[in-house]
């Protein structure tokens, strides 16, 4: 079996990242996607004296290195209703009534998986709200040691 994901350069934005960091930009917020020449500080008094934060001025304190910033792009397309991941890629789950995994619980579409084979592999379940068939096939150990191709190393299974 073929998993029924790709990951796809994004030649356009692979571009637009080599222009930023040729005109000197190093650093991306990973909230608002503002990218910096140098990260933005921000003193927080906090009655000792204080001290300096890096934050963007949305208010969020993570930042990604440009050099860091992958160019992929996931393609997700199910074969006759079913989607098939390796068990490492099954976060990368998503249909047109959304994904089950985008880091923010909010935008997530939390679906209810009915299983139909769950014990060995490949386990088979039923999505309750796209009504696919979702295989899930077993990951070799060196695909689970390291970080998968958009530097990810968590996992989520239905």
């Amino acid at each position: 079996m073929e998993e029924t994901l790709k990951f796809v350069v994004d030649e356009e934005r692979q571009k637009k990242i080599k222009e930023l960091m040729a005109a000197g930009y190093q650093w991306r917020c990973l909230k608002c996607n503002t990218v910096y020449k140098e990260k933005r500080v921000e003193l927080l008094e906090d009655g000792h004296g204080g001290r300096s934060l890096d934050m963007c001025r949305c208010g969020c304190d993570l930042f990604q290195k440009l050099s860091e910033t992958t160019c992929l792009n996931i393609e997700v397309k199910p074969i006759n209703g079913t989607l098939i991941f390796k068990e490492h890629h099954a976060k990368y789950c998503e249909c047109e009534k959304g994904k089950i995994w985008t880091g923010d619980s909010e935008t997530e579409c939390r679906p209810d998986f009915k299983v139909l084979r769950g014990k060995s592999y490949p386990k088979t379940y039923r999505c309750s709200k796209s009504g696919l068939k979702v295989v899930i096939l077993k990951s070799t150990k060196e695909e689970l040691k390291g970080p998968d191709e958009l530097g990810s190393e968590f996992l989520r299974m239905p």
